[in-house]
């Protein structure tokens, strides 16, 4: 699998701002949700965010014309990477943590 990047190189997008970007309408979007064809976005703590780097890999996918069977199989992808952000940062919180303990 390919390196994840490391988390301060991924900002924080709001849905607000990536509505925005992407020209569409708020239920246009949770429709694509909801069929499989983007992911959700990440909740923190009632609020809604993309990382940078999803949103540029959905458009890529978009731009080149994938099928909804593509469109499926990035989004899977994405949210593949996610976990893998997730279990990065919980180790790095971890040994900060424990370091903060020594």
């Amino acid at each position: 699998m390919k390196e994840v990047p490391a988390l301060e190189s991924m900002p924080l997008v709001s849905i607000k701002e990536a509505l925005a970007e992407r020209k569409i309408s708020k239920s246009h979007h949770y429709e694509q949700v909801r069929n499989g064809l983007y992911p959700p976005p990440i909740n923190i703590k009632g609020r809604a965010f993309y990382l940078g780097a999803e949103l540029n890999l959905m458009a890529q996918a978009f731009l080149s014309g994938a099928d909804d069977s593509k469109l499926r199989q990035v989004t899977k992808f994405v949210i593949a990477q996610r976990e893998e952000i997730r279990r990065k940062a919980a180790e790095t919180v971890d040994a900060q943590l424990m370091e903060g303990a020594a």
